[in-house]
């Protein structure tokens, strides 16, 4: 993995992410914090945004947490944007985001993992564009091409 600025990082990110529509939801089981989601359309096509970090959603003025809602309730939240656009991205120069889809919903993540010394096998979150993925790690941020990757 490359390091890359917080300021490119934040333009790749949120004009990949401006555009795009959920096309599927995948929460991990026994820990509310994992969540892949699966989203089509922008300027680059599939991509995914796999989060590993604290997160919350917000709709119609309920509140959903990885911290503290049962999974049946993570599963519906996420379920509920499906097909939802992404209206605007934004990303902090510490790696917390604010993503707004269509109806008003509101997707925050919480870049707050533990350091950790291997960044290969750890990440707050990562974006997924084809055989690239750009990874935020505790306010830290890289770039990773697997088409390159040597094993």
């Amino acid at each position: 993995m490359n390091a890359i600025s917080a300021s490119a990082f934040r333009e790749i990110v949120t004009t990949t992410l401006l555009g795009a529509s959920v096309r599927e939801a995948k929460c991990g089981l026994g820990t509310g914090s994992i969540v892949n989601l699966h989203l089509e359309g922008g300027p680059t096509g599939l991509l995914y945004l796999m989060i590993f970090c604290s997160w919350k959603i917000v709709q119609q003025e309920a509140i959903t947490c990885s911290w503290k809602d049962p999974e049946s309730s993570i599963e519906a939240a996420f379920s509920a944007t499906k097909n939802l656009r992404v209206l605007s991205a934004h990303v902090t120069s510490s790696g917390d985001v604010a993503i707004e889809l269509e109806t008003g919903v509101w997707i925050y993540l919480f870049s707050d993992s533990a350091i950790s010394e291997d960044i290969e096998f750890d990440s707050d979150y990562f974006v997924e564009v084809g055989a690239t993925s750009y990874t935020c790690l505790r306010g830290k941020f890289y770039v990773e091409d697997s088409a390159t990757h040597q094993e």
